[in-house]
């Protein structure tokens, strides 16, 4: 499959807008598992255009955390670390935020005082085959670094 980096910087994008809309509705105290989901969706699908960009896993990752799939979320911040170019702001400060809030627990904790929910049932159906790695990924991140 060819490389297409602009394809990728538009979901990742339109993965970002969801993001907040997902945080816009969290401070309100409502889980917004469709923005969720089609985040989730746009994330898989900006890696699967460009596996070697950066920004889609740390989303991914940060998306993965929400969710509570903690391995799948750190299996793509180390990844994403492999791809992170080196120099004074390495690897990133997305990357740092969300490496963090995963480390933490934030927004789950008491300083984020939001409640994990389980993601219901037609979440976990409709999206199922995010929970693993797709096929354009598989490269184990270890062979990057």
């Amino acid at each position: 499959m060819p490389v297409n980096r602009e394809l990728s910087e538009k979901k990742v994008e339109e993965a970002r807008e969801k993001v907040r809309q997902w945080g816009t509705g969290i401070s309100r105290g409502q889980w917004d598992w469709h923005a969720l989901g089609h985040t989730l969706q746009c994330a898989h699908e900006a890696i699967e255009s460009d596996p070697q960009y950066q920004r889609p896993w740390t989303i991914l990752a940060d998306i993965y955390h929400r969710i509570g799939k903690k391995d799948l979320a750190k299996e793509c911040l180390r990844k994403s670390y492999s791809l992170a170019t080196p120099g004074p702001r390495f690897p990133g400060g997305f990357y740092k935020e969300v490496q963090g809030n995963i480390s933490s627990g934030y927004p789950f904790n008491r300083a984020g005082g939001v409640r994990r929910e389980s993601p219901p049932s037609w979440f976990e159906e409709k999206y199922q085959r995010y929970w693993t790695i797709g096929e354009a990924t598989k490269k184990p991140w270890w062979r990057f670094w």
